[in-house]
């Protein structure tokens, strides 16, 4: 796989490896002015032929974002065609070495990293859903002054209970299309755990799962992780950070626990219903495809 050394200003160390493209179309459009983006044509355009192995379209954070979708691709190339810095081309135990590390890989290198297995395992997507914008034109544009419970100063906004806060954060680096910019990144006041729940049956290993929403799901319900009730062993928890490009080293905890309790409303889902799934549109949660790429790294070691 071809992976990318992100550089983003809320990522803990400041850079971890990412997807081969991870840009927003104002960037690879290069409205900004900016360079433009490497493979981009393999990406979009299928160019050197280049074959599409996966394609979907997935929900973001349900708790922080307003219905926000991310498209993910895998495409498969002939050569190994040389790749300029920060790209690199890793090897599957090279990228599973990755996963299991510590704040080294994104979390959509992630998502990436499980699409591919799904294609390994002979499952394939190939989207039908065009992302859409709808949410966008029920928000209202207001004035920062004329917010309730929030504190504006030069160096943000502040929720006045201390929960979060809104910093503006100045980056300066060589390795994106864009080498300076200023954003604005949240701040919270405490990381994230995800637990995933196992239980081993006949030689296999089960996920208790249950259908959910989230504040920013607006009511669509997707396949989540059941409550994890804290009764068995847990692995060693694998230390990510959230989108860079939003949160200010925003800590998330991912790890699986073995439990052979009955867990309230929890449906307890195959590895192969459980790949099945994370192939089809808008059907999961980033916290499901986070604990199933977590238990296919740790499968055969854990």
């Amino acid at each position: 796989m071809l992976v990318n050394a992100r550089a983003e200003p809320g990522l803990h160390e400041g850079a971890q490896f990412s997807a081969t493209v991870q840009s927003s179309p104002s960037n690879y459009e290069q409205r900004h002015g900016g360079k433009p983006t490497p493979f981009l044509g393999e990406i979009l355009h299928l160019a050197n032929n280049a074959r599409v192995i996966h394609d979907s379209v997935q929900y973001d954070w349900g708790r922080y974002y307003r219905a926000k979708t991310k498209r993910f691709r895998v495409i498969e190339i002939d050569d190994e065609t040389p790749a300029p810095v920060p790209l690199l081309w890793v090897n599957h135990d090279e990228l599973d070495l990755l996963l299991r590390s510590d704040r080294r890989t994104t979390v959509d290198l992630r998502c990436i990293a499980l699409a591919l297995r799904c294609s390994d395992a002979g499952l394939s997507s190939v989207t039908t859903v065009t992302p859409e914008r709808e949410s966008e034109k029920a928000l209202e544009q207001v004035s920062l002054t004329s917010l309730t419970r929030w504190v504006l100063d030069d160096e943000g906004v502040h929720d006045s209970r201390g929960e979060r806060s809104v910093h503006w954060f100045t980056t300066q680096t060589s390795t994106r299309e864009i080498e300076r910019w200023t954003q604005p990144l949240m701040v919270l006041d405490r990381d994230v755990s995800i637990v995933a729940t196992v239980r081993r049956e006949n030689g296999r290993i089960l996920l208790a799962v249950r259908r959910e929403t989230a504040v920013g799901l607006e009511g669509r319900m997707v396949w989540g992780l059941a409550e994890n009730v804290g009764s068995g062993s847990s692995s060693r928890p694998v230390m990510l950070s959230a989108e860079g490009g939003r949160f200010f080293r925003h800590g998330v905890s991912l790890a699986l626990s073995d439990n052979e309790r009955a867990i309230d409303e929890a449906v307890w889902m195959s590895r192969e219903e459980a790949l099945a799934l994370v192939t089809a549109d808008l059907c999961t949660s980033l916290e499901f495809r986070l604990a199933v790429g977590l238990l296919e790294t740790k499968e055969n070691s854990w």
